[in-house]
């Protein structure tokens, strides 16, 4: 039996949005052990603002990756089907409320659940980060008490 390796990636900020943090892009590709690989891209938090869209395909676009984008503010049919033809689905930031709205009305996040399961990665930056998770605890958390400056 082979396991799946699942993985969520979380970006806080940058990234091809922002247009810095390259290295962070190359991160997230870098967790994918195939050369040729099919990434997508989801706006839902920017209601699909065109201007990011076309970022996200500037960004990636090379002969080695397969670029696509799925417009969730606008259309729900065929969202699953292409959600599972992914390799690495890259969530946009800005309105975290609106996209978890939208998601939970449409109950898309047994959808998201899925994917993960079958190890689509999925990653995102700002509300694409923050959205997978329920809460955060900082009570396990350890911080360094003198860092340099």
């Amino acid at each position: 039996m082979s396991s799946v390796t699942k993985k969520i990636i979380a970006v806080g900020g940058g990234g091809f949005i922002h247009n810095s943090d390259r290295e962070l892009d190359q991160f997230i590709l870098s967790q994918f052990s195939k050369e040729h690989l099919k990434i997508g891209f989801l706006g839902t938090a920017s209601k699909d603002d065109e201007y990011k869209v076309n970022l996200f395909y500037e960004r990636f676009d090379n002969q080695k990756n397969q670029l696509s984008h799925f417009n969730l503010s606008k259309e729900l049919d065929g969202f699953r089907e292409w959600l599972f033809e992914q390799n690495i689905v890259y969530i946009g930031g800005w309105n975290t409320n609106y996209m978890l709205n939208l998601w939970s009305e449409n109950n898309l996040k047994v959808i998201f659940k899925e994917a993960y399961e079958k190890g689509i990665i999925l990653s995102g930056v700002s509300a694409g980060a923050v959205c997978w998770f329920e809460s955060v605890s900082y009570t396990h958390l350890t911080l360094p008490t003198n860092r340099e400056v």
